[in-house]
């Protein structure tokens, strides 16, 4: 009868200990937004018998958010946590952790529940090189980006935009839905001096994506004065 009597508590004690229930903890998402992101509902219900409040949500990095619909649930109502993983130029396979702090919403210990959102971002370019550069001694020669499709099908590459007017870029096609490049031109010699290049493409059945490339103006190293080089000299006679 002891023995009965014990194991009731127990299964009464881990009932009231429970908190929430997701129907998946892990989900793995193909391909992206045309914004460049992907998102994933989490589900979940409460199956213990007080009220859960979620007191706060982590992710691993600042590229991932995460929102709920409200904080308390009471015994079983159930709600959805929605995270966003903004990939970026990332390609291959992604994935980021969610940190779900809750406890009962009458008092007690923090618990936690970790979730993870993935993604296999497929990749569809390759820009050779990803970035060009010149010295503010010249020359200042235009030079080129390469831009090849990698993707199953054609995709069309529609525009090339500069972050400022430090550099021009021309956007050329070589074969339609292949090969393209972009010629960038330097505006100044001056140093130091940096812009973005951003690639528009047109992907089938995502819409319009950035790729970004980048140009910059480096000072030239200087050679040591006489009495910079003196010094020097000096130093190395130290023991």
């Amino acid at each position: 009868m002891i023995r009965v009597h014990l194991l009731l508590f127990l299964a009464a004690s881990a009932l009231c200990r429970a908190g929430l229930t997701w129907e998946q903890a892990n989900i793995t998402v193909s391909g992206t937004a045309p914004s460049g992101s992907i998102a994933a509902t989490f589900r979940f219900t409460n199956t213990g018998l007080q009220a859960v409040t979620i007191v706060r949500v982590h992710t691993s990095c600042g590229c991932t958010t995460a929102d709920l619909d409200r904080k308390t649930y009471g015994p079983g109502e159930s709600g959805a946590l929605t995270a966003r993983l903004e990939v970026g130029e990332a390609t291959g396979h992604i994935t980021k952790a969610i940190y779900v702090f809750w406890r009962p919403a009458g008092g007690g210990d923090t618990q936690s529940d970790t979730l993870t959102i993935a993604a296999d971002i497929p990749q569809y370019l390759t820009l050779t090189p990803s970035g060009v550069v010149w010295r503010d001694s010249g020359p200042f020669d235009p030079k080129t980006i390469d831009i090849e499709i990698v993707w199953q099908t054609p995709i069309q590459v529609t525009a090339a935009k500069v972050s400022n007017g430090t550099f021009g870029v021309d956007l050329q096609e070589l074969e339609p839905g292949r090969r393209y490049r972009v010629v960038v031109t330097p505006k100044t010699g001056k140093s130091p001096a940096a812009a973005s290049i951003e690639i528009v493409a047109d992907i089938p059945g995502e819409g319009s994506r950035s790729f970004r490339a980048y140009a910059r103006i480096l000072a030239t190293p200087r050679a040591p004065s006489s009495w910079q080089k003196a010094w020097i000299w000096l130093l190395r006679k130290i023991p």
